[in-house]
Protein backbone atom coordinates (compact mmCIF):
# COMPACT_ATOMS: atom_id res chain seq x y z
CA UNK A 1 0.00 0.00 0.00
CA UNK A 2 1.41 3.27 -1.19
CA UNK A 3 0.92 6.54 1.23
CA UNK A 4 -1.81 7.91 -1.04
CA UNK A 5 -3.53 4.57 -0.53
CA UNK A 6 -3.01 4.65 2.79
CA UNK A 7 -4.36 8.08 3.42
CA UNK A 8 -7.45 7.20 1.53
CA UNK A 9 -8.17 3.87 3.82
CA UNK A 10 -7.30 6.38 7.32
CA UNK A 11 -9.75 9.01 6.12
CA UNK A 12 -12.58 6.58 5.35
CA UNK A 13 -12.03 5.26 8.90
CA UNK A 14 -12.08 8.82 10.55
CA UNK A 15 -15.06 9.43 8.52
CA UNK A 16 -16.84 6.55 10.08
CA UNK A 17 -16.36 7.61 12.89
CA UNK A 18 -16.57 10.91 13.34
CA UNK A 19 -18.17 13.65 12.14
CA UNK A 20 -15.32 16.22 11.59
CA UNK A 21 -13.34 16.29 8.09
CA UNK A 22 -9.75 15.46 8.32
CA UNK A 23 -7.37 18.13 8.60
CA UNK A 24 -3.97 18.73 7.51
CA UNK A 25 -2.30 18.23 11.05
CA UNK A 26 -4.54 14.94 10.52
CA UNK A 27 -2.95 13.78 7.33
CA UNK A 28 0.78 14.59 8.75
CA UNK A 29 -0.11 12.25 11.49
CA UNK A 30 -1.34 9.68 9.33
CA UNK A 31 2.04 10.16 7.04
CA UNK A 32 3.95 9.79 10.12
CA UNK A 33 1.98 6.51 11.06
CA UNK A 34 2.74 5.08 7.67
CA UNK A 35 6.33 6.20 7.58
CA UNK A 36 6.18 3.96 11.08
CA UNK A 37 4.54 0.83 9.50
CA UNK A 38 1.58 0.98 11.78
CA UNK A 39 -1.05 -1.30 9.88
CA UNK A 40 -4.47 0.19 9.16
CA UNK A 41 -6.10 -3.01 11.04
CA UNK A 42 -4.31 -1.27 14.14
CA UNK A 43 -5.82 2.09 13.39
CA UNK A 44 -9.35 0.62 12.90
CA UNK A 45 -8.92 -1.66 16.00
CA UNK A 46 -8.05 2.31 18.13
CA UNK A 47 -11.14 3.93 16.22
CA UNK A 48 -13.65 1.17 17.40
CA UNK A 49 -12.14 0.70 21.05
CA UNK A 50 -12.29 4.46 21.32
CA UNK A 51 -15.98 4.81 19.98
CA UNK A 52 -17.33 1.65 22.07
CA UNK A 53 -15.46 3.08 25.42
CA UNK A 54 -16.72 6.95 24.55
CA UNK A 55 -20.44 5.18 24.00
CA UNK A 56 -20.29 2.93 27.19
CA UNK A 57 -19.54 5.52 29.47
CA UNK A 58 -22.09 6.17 32.46
CA UNK A 59 -25.03 7.94 30.92
CA UNK A 60 -25.44 10.34 33.63
CA UNK A 61 -21.88 11.69 33.49
CA UNK A 62 -21.65 14.81 31.72
CA UNK A 63 -21.24 14.83 27.55
CA UNK A 64 -18.03 14.12 26.09
CA UNK A 65 -17.02 16.97 23.48
CA UNK A 66 -17.28 15.33 20.00
CA UNK A 67 -13.84 13.95 18.29
CA UNK A 68 -12.28 16.65 15.79
CA UNK A 69 -8.69 15.50 15.40
CA UNK A 70 -6.93 12.31 14.29
CA UNK A 71 -4.73 12.78 17.31
CA UNK A 72 -7.74 11.65 20.00
CA UNK A 73 -6.58 8.62 19.09
CA UNK A 74 -3.13 8.65 19.07
CA UNK A 75 -2.97 7.42 22.72
CA UNK A 76 -5.08 3.97 21.79
CA UNK A 77 -3.20 3.34 18.70
CA UNK A 78 -0.12 3.22 20.82
CA UNK A 79 -1.52 1.30 23.42
CA UNK A 80 -2.45 -1.40 20.69
CA UNK A 81 0.81 -1.24 19.87
CA UNK A 82 2.46 -1.99 22.92
CA UNK A 83 0.20 -4.76 23.79
CA UNK A 84 -1.39 -6.14 20.60
CA UNK A 85 -5.37 -7.01 21.53
CA UNK A 86 -6.29 -10.51 21.58
CA UNK A 87 -7.66 -12.25 18.94
CA UNK A 88 -11.29 -12.22 18.26
CA UNK A 89 -11.52 -9.61 21.00
CA UNK A 90 -11.83 -6.18 18.19
CA UNK A 91 -14.83 -8.29 16.24
CA UNK A 92 -16.39 -8.62 20.24
CA UNK A 93 -15.90 -4.75 20.40
CA UNK A 94 -17.34 -4.52 17.02
CA UNK A 95 -20.73 -6.75 18.32
CA UNK A 96 -20.83 -4.38 21.64
CA UNK A 97 -20.50 -1.08 19.82
CA UNK A 98 -23.37 -2.45 17.25
CA UNK A 99 -25.60 -3.00 20.78
CA UNK A 100 -25.30 0.46 22.21
CA UNK A 101 -25.36 2.39 18.99
CA UNK A 102 -28.60 0.37 18.70
CA UNK A 103 -29.83 1.34 22.09
CA UNK A 104 -28.98 5.01 21.10
CA UNK A 105 -31.41 5.55 18.52
CA UNK A 106 -35.02 6.14 19.24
Amino acid sequence: MNRQEYRRAVRALYLQFTSHSVSRWDLRLVDDLFSQKIPIEVIRSALLLASARRLSRDPNAPPLPPVRSLYYFRPLIEEILRQPLPRGYIDYVEFRLQQLLAKKQP
